[in-house]
């Protein structure tokens, strides 16, 4: 039986769903290929979708034949038998390799002329690779057999080809053989044969420079499949295939028997790594390391998976295993198909032709489809949509597969969808032909010649920035990307970001130059994006991205974010900062999702203002300096209250301006001290009253370092005038004038003085008064004129100056030096009552309004505690006015006014923050508004910005105005509905008029989500080794308020150390896979969940027993997360595993002074098979046994050793326990002298 399949390579990476490849790697212009049969011609066809041309030849034989191929058709090429002889030279290097070359891509197939052939797809020269593992079949021939019928050959493209053969080899009855490797070099079109009796599967071939890839065909020249049911006489035939490369393969494949064949097929499948864990419809079957492989029948479509990479080859059975069972014209020979991956797929059009190359007698065509679930409407054949043909694979719902009957002739498959496809025929037997045969042969072999990587490759997360960068060979330079919306970008490396989570179609197109009208490949890849919200840098102020010198800003993120990292090294949602510059910060999501955001801070600088000094500096008292900026600025503050650009001063003073620019920013000058001197301050002391001729004397303190100068009007000085007493000669009657200047003659200041006096023609002293009303509870002063040698008042008192406290009338008498006396006129004082002012105006303000406070009465001055001095005064804080006021009388009276503060007193409002809501979905928070004050209070309106459009919304219908009484309490209840991913902001505002008008701005926020994130915790969990049915609780809750009511299917792995427990049973679901890798064991749990909601719940159990493990800490963790509901996605919580009452052990135990050692590598046994060392140079018989923990003997070997004591022996031991449960075991080493035991846990 003969073969064809026709594929594409479809790799899973993720979160990538699928790759789909356009590129058929099958077309090709450039073929090097032999034939591994013997004894008849071959047979090339080639089909062809152009009108084609090309030659085929043996260079070396110097045959070549021309041909051309009509478009959408197929030709066949007869090779001369010439050429089979060159085949049977084995191990030696030949030049056998057949050339074909064309115009225009075709697809080959080759046979031999004969219904003993086997047939295969020929790969061109670039779909080829550099390293395969060898598949072949034998039933088991004897090592010395006469039959060398196990063989594959190599074919080399390219010249100074270094290939290196590492041979296996299985015999009957024997184990795998590994054989020496050795190394070989081939040249353009040279081959070589290696051919045993055994069955070479797991043989290794690899090129030592991957740029020269070879071409191979393996099989067998003449065998039976499946010997067990086969009569010898009947279905021995060729089978052999060409081998696909290593690096195509994967680790999921669908097997579908061929139709009709009921006794099934066999599939051999071989391991490309080590510890590859096969399961078989979901059942774990066998563990292969590399290059073993195993064999088993399969009677229906199953689903063949690995945790690695692996090949499966199909075969099919002997005739006499199927004639039985079917009828009689629909046998065929043996066949071995070379199976793809089930994602190595094909998408477009294939036309091919239902041909049995060598013979005529087929008497049933049959096709084979698979596909993934999703495509399942997208495959015609010849025009008829395949939809009702096609069944899901049992086992796994994700493939669909078909086998339809088709006429012979010449077919057409369309699709727009991936697929693979085999196709096969049978031909009669027995009554009308000497031979049975039949066909199955592969149509394309499809690969993506392109594919292309993302940064980062996991997760792919909404709103971030993805790079994209295309792989492909160097020839190709034109690569054009479509994202969803028909976005398109040119180029090999692109940046691409999705909108939202969501699973996304990205494909990439590629040409080999920009100018082609065709693509040379195309990839699509289905990409899953999970929920992500940008991160955006807010600020507070409000959208301020200008900070002054000096100031600072807050910068802010929402807190649904699981980490921060800023620029400056801070960790917390939000930063304050007091520089400029460009702040960046990193965050990460609970799902491993990193956002970046930036935001560019303008640090303004205000120019310093400079003060301008106008006049001197010191300056003496008195005089006045004036402080001018030049610069403009907005406002000016200086630090002595003066509010222009331009201040007078007065008075001595340090001080200094404060300025705010256009920008809002401030800054402030140098402080400048104002110095002052003081001016002397000349006081005359002499009489103010004299008579006509009479000399009095005049004079001033003294002062060091000032000088003096006299003056004076209607007399005359005696003597010098710039001395601190002076006399003055009085002549003319009237008024008298004595001036003084006192300059200091360190600072230049002057002082000066001046006194008027009155010339009469008698002695006649005035009085002076303080006040001349005596205010109640005060004093007058009454003083004299100065200069007399004694006074004598009507009260009796004898000096100059008087205090009296009643009213009344007074007079003094004076003497003077000569003896005259005189008498001044008598002067009445009278008693007034003080004032008491009266003070009026608003006692209670807002916060930010003013008051108007007034004094009723009219007073002559006016001075208010706050410094004012007019009869009213405006006020815009709370607190206690001190009013003093002098009257008419100059009596000074004091009054006080009290202003209190009103405040709305609404409560109950705070920033509110809605977090993760799903689209579609709403929540709701109610602000409890509470007038906590003693006024009623009146709100005019509460309203939203509406800066998110309408996803906040007010629920209430409010009357307005609305009226709080004291006390009373108001639910005002806010919903949040988004309708996008992404962060919302908005601000509800309400505004009261009474008791004081005020606006009050509540921040509102919250994320649209479009999936539910659920939380995964497997808690840190102690255990006691050995331990049976103990329990490790897997608990989930909702990270939203959303509450889920139906039923959701759950799939998820949990990953734990191997060597720590041993699962049995969990307590909801069941267990899908059991596998074991890398000291790891990974479950995979499939159960039900009814309900969720953001309340914890233990949603599953695992129950098994606690093995030894070691005394540190264990991982506890989660694989992958599925859910049968598409809005929920994944968050985990790992934990950790740790075994209590274990001590940790070497790994290589002590050797005894008994001169006899028992090694292992590990009493940790993982594998089934372990390899025991005994070291010893005592002399008699050794005997090693195995107990399980029941103290059964289960194993047991004996030996002998002759050797003299001092001779040291080897000896290496493996014991297989793969058909022993996982638990604690003996070892027992019995030697002449002592007895040695181990203990060994086994851990499958």
């Amino acid at each position: 039986m003969i073969k064809i399949l026709f594929f594409i390579l479809l790799f899973i990476l993720n979160p990538i769903e699928s790759v789909f490849a356009y590129k058929n790697l099958a077309k090709g212009t450039e073929f090097w290929f032999v034939f591994i049969n013997r004894g008849f011609n071959g047979r090339v066809m080639l089909c062809s979708e152009q009108v084609n041309s090309g030659t085929i030849s043996i260079p070396h034989l110097n045959w070549t034949e021309s041909f051309t191929i009509d478009s959408n058709s197929c030709t066949s090429i007869v090779v001369p038998n010439l050429y089979y002889h060159l085949h049977y030279n084995r191990f030696t290097i030949e030049k056998n390799g057949i050339y074909l070359r064309t115009e225009k891509p075709v697809t080959v197939f080759s046979s031999e002329e004969s219904n003993l052939g086997d047939h295969t797809l020929i790969l061109p020269v670039y779909a080829t690779g550099s390293e395969y593992i060898i598949s072949s079949y034998d039933i088991g021939t004897p090592k010395n057999d006469n039959n060398i019928d196990n063989a594959f050959i190599i074919v080399s493209g390219y010249d100074n080809n270094q290939i290196e053969i590492s041979p296996k080899v299985r015999y009957l009855n024997t184990r795998d053989t590994l054989l020496a490797s050795f190394r070989i070099t081939l040249n353009k079109g040279e081959t070589y044969l290696y051919s045993d009796q055994g069955d070479l599967t797991g043989s290794l071939v690899k090129c030592l420079d991957p740029s020269k890839p070879i071409s191979i065909f393996a099989g067998n020249y003449n065998t039976l499949i499946d010997s067990n049911c086969t009569d010898p006489k009947e279905g021995n035939d060729p089978v052999w295939d060409q081998l696909y490369p290593a690096e195509s393969m994967d680790n999921e494949f669908v097997f579908i028997p061929f139709k009709y064949l009921n006794n099934g097929n066999i599939a051999r499948i071989l391991a490309l790594e080590n510890n590859c864990n096969i399961s078989i419809n979901n059942r774990i079957i066998k563990t292969l390391n590399e290059r073993e492989y195993f064999d088993t029948l399969l009677f229906s479509p199953s689903s063949i998976k690995s945790n690695k990479k692996i090949s499966v080859i199909q075969f099919s059975r002997n005739k006499d295993c199927n004639y039985p069972k079917v009828n009689k014209d629909l046998v065929g020979d043996p066949s071995m198909l070379c199976l793809l991956p089930a994602k190595a797929m094909f998408t477009g059009n294939i036309t091919f032709k239902t041909i049995a190359l060598g013979f005529d007698n087929i008497k049933r065509h049959c096709l084979n489809i698979i596909t993934h679930s999703r495509n399942i409407n997208k495959i015609y054949l010849d025009t008829l949509n395949i939809r009702n043909f096609l069944k899901p694979l049992p086992g796994n719902s994700n493939y669909y597969y078909a086998q339809i009957d088709i006429e012979e002739g010449v077919h057409n498959i369309n699709s727009s969808a991936m697929y693979l496809a085999y196709l096969y025929g049978f031909s009669g037997y027995g009554v009308n032909y000497e031979w049975d045969g039949g066909y199955s042969l592969s149509i394309g072999y499809g690969a993506n010649l392109t594919s292309f990587k993302t940064e980062p490759e996991n997760p792919i997360c909404a709103q971030t920035l993805i790079e994209f960068t295309a792989i492909a060979p160097e020839e190709v330079k034109h690569f054009e990307w479509v994202f969803e919306d028909s976005i398109k970008i040119i180029g090999k490396k692109v940046y691409y970001e999705f909108p939202k989570s969501g699973v996304y179609t990205v494909s990439l197109f590629s040409k080999l130059d920009s100018n082609d009208t065709d693509f040379w490949d195309m990839v699509q890849e289905e990409i899953n994006v999970i929920p992500f919200i940008k991160p955006e840098i807010k600020t507070t102020p409000p959208d301020k991205k200008v900070i002054c010198r000096g100031e600072s800003l807050v910068l802010s993120l929402p807190n649904n974010y699981y980490t921060y990292r800023w620029s400056t090294g801070e960790t917390s949602a939000s930063i304050v900062i007091r520089r400029g510059g460009i702040y960046t910060v990193i965050v990460t999501s609970n799902n491993g999702c990193i956002g970046k955001a930036s935001i560019e801070i303008e640090e303004h600088k205000t120019e310093k203002p400079i003060i301008e000094l106008i006049g001197e500096n010191p300056f003496c008292e008195g005089d006045s300096v004036i402080l001018k900026i030049n610069q403009k600025y907005n406002y000016y503050k200086w630090s002595n209250g003066d509010t222009s650009h331009t201040v007078v001063l007065k008075k001595p003073v340090s001080i200094y301006v404060t300025v705010i620019d256009s920008n809002g920013c401030s800054v402030s000058s140098d402080i400048i001290e104002i110095k002052g001197f003081s001016r002397p301050k000349p006081k005359i002391d002499g009489p103010d009253a004299v008579y006509s001729n009479f000399t009095a004397s005049y004079k001033i303190d003294k002062l060091n370092n000032t000088k003096i100068q006299w003056s004076c009007s209607n007399g005359t000085i005696i003597g010098r005038y710039d001395l601190e007493q002076v006399d003055i000669k009085w002549t003319n009657f009237g008024t008298g004038e004595v001036e003084v200047w006192q300059s200091d003659t360190t600072t230049n200041c002057k002082g000066y003085d001046k006194l008027l006096v009155n010339i009469d023609s008698s002695l006649k002293p005035k009085i002076t008064p303080s006040n001349k009303v005596i205010c109640e509870g005060s004093f007058v002063i009454l003083t004299a004129t100065a200069g007399f040698d004694s006074y004598k008042w009507n009260t009796g008192d004898t000096t100059r100056d008087i205090k009296i406290s009643l009213p009344g009338k007074y007079f003094v008498s004076v003497t003077n030096k000569q003896g005259i006396r005189g008498n001044s006129d008598t002067l009445e004082i009278v008693s007034s009552k003080s004032p008491i002012p009266i003070i009026t105006g608003q006692n209670r303000i807002c916060n930010g309004d003013t008051a108007l406070i007034s004094c009723l009465q009219i007073f002559s001055k006016y001075l208010w505690s706050n410094g004012d001095t007019t009869q009213s005064i405006i006020v815009n804080k709370p607190g206690v006015y001190d009013l003093m006021v002098i009257d008419s009388n100059n009596c000074i009276g004091k009054s006080t006014f009290i202003v209190e503060l009103i405040t709305s007193g609404l409560s109950g409002y705070y920033n509110y923050n809605f977090g993760n809501v799903i689209l579609k979905h709403n929540k709701i928070n109610k602000f409890d508004l509470l007038n906590s004050s003693s006024e009623t209070i009146k709100i005019e309106k509460i309203e939203l910005k509406k800066l998110s459009s309408d996803v906040f919304k007010i629920i209430n219908n409010i009357n307005y105005p609305l009226f709080l009484s004291s006390k009373e309490q108001f639910p005002l209840e806010i919903e949040f509905s988004p309708v996008a991913e992404k962060m919302y902001y908005d601000s509800l505002i309400i505004y009261i008029n009474d008791p004081c008008k005020e606006i009050i701005s509540i921040e509102l926020s919250g994320a649209g989500i479009d999936k539910i994130p659920v939380v995964f915790i497997l808690p840190d969990t102690n255990a006691n080794a050995g331990k049976q049915n103990f329990e490790i609780p897997v608990f989930a809750y909702l990270e939203t308020d959303t509450v889920i009511n139906h039923n959701i299917t759950l799939t998820y792995e949990v990953i734990f150390n191997s060597h720590y427990f041993n699962p049995e049973s969990v307590t909801s679901g069941r267990i899908l896979e059991n596998i074991l890798e890398n000291k790891l064991r990974k479950l995979k749990i499939e159960s039900d969940i009814n309900a969720l909601s953001k309340q914890k719940s233990n949603i599953n159990t695992i129950i098994g027993d606690v093995l030894v493990g070691y005394p540190e800490k264990g991982i506890l963790e989660f694989g992958k997360i599925l859910f049968s509901d598409s809005t929920l996605y994944p968050l985990t919580v790992n934990g950790g595993l740790k075994i209590e009452g274990v001590c940790q052990h070497s790994l290589n135990d002590f050797e005894l002074t008994s001169g006899t050692s028992l090694n292992l590598h590990s009493t940790l046994i993982e594998n089934s098979v372990f390899e025991i060392q005994i070291i010893s140079n005592e002399m008699g018989i050794f005997q090693l046994r195995l107990f399980d923990i029941k103290g059964q003997e289960i194993m047991k070997s004996v030996w002998q050793k002759y050797y003299h004591n001092t001779i040291l022996e080897e000896k290496i031991l493996n014991f297989d326990l793969s058909n022993y449960p996982t638990g604690f075991y003996l070892l027992m080493l019995n030697t002449p002298e002592r007895i040695i035991t181990k203990s060994i846990l086994l851990v499958k």
